[in-house]
C-alpha cells in the first residue's frame, strides 16, 4: 500500500493548497453496502469523492474508517506536514471580516423596504447606528428621560 501511496494510485488532493498531495482510500462507514470509497488527503485531513469511475463503485467498508490513519501511524515518515497556507478571502486587496457575510441571508430582493436585519416596527437608525432624530430623543421629538 505504501507503493500505491507513493505512486498516487488512489488519486491526488483536489485542493490547490495541498499541491497534488497523494491520497489514500477511506470508507465513511464500516458497514458494507452503506457508502462507496472516498479518498483521504493526509495534508488537509479532508475526504473527497474519487474522480475515477472505477473507484466510485468500490464499497467503502473494504477499507473502513481506520485504514489511512492506521497506515500513517505505522509509517509516520509518510505523513506530510500540515498545510500552513490558508486561503484568505479579499475584496480589492482588503481582508474580509467574518461578519461580512452576515447580512446576505436577511437581505431579499423586493422586500418590505426596511433595512436588512431590522425587525418590523423597530426604530430606524442612521449609518452610525444612532436612532434617527438624534441621540436622546423619542420618535415624537420629545426628549427621552
Amino acid at each position: 500500500m505504501l507503493e500505491k501511496l507513493k505512486n498516487a494510485e488512489f488519486g491526488r488532493c483536489p485542493r490547490c493548497s495541498c499541491e497534488d498531495q497523494p491520497c489514500l482510500p477511506v470508507g465513511s462507514s464500516d458497514v458494507p453496502g452503506q457508502s462507496t470509497v472516498k479518498i483521504f488527503c493526509p495534508k488537509c485531513d479532508d475526504i473527497f469523492h474519487p474522480r475515477s469511475e472505477y473507484q466510485s463503485s468500490i464499497d467503502g467498508a473494504y477499507f473502513g474508517t481506520t485504514f489511512p490513519h492506521l497506515l500513517l501511524m505505522t509509517y509516520p515518515s509518510y505523513r506530510p506536514p500540515k498545510n500552513s497556507r490558508q486561503y484568505v478571502p479579499r475584496v480589492f486587496g482588503f481582508k474580509l471580516h467574518p461578519s461580512a457575510y452576515g447580512n446576505r441571508e436577511t437581505h431579499t430582493a423586493g422586500g418590505s423596504g426596511a433595512r436588512p436585519g431590522t425587525a418590523p416596527g423597530a426604530a430606524e437608525v442612521d449609518a452610525t447606528g444612532l436612532p434617527v432624530g438624534g441621540v436622546g430623543t423619542a420618535q415624537d421629538g420629545v426628549p427621552a428621560q
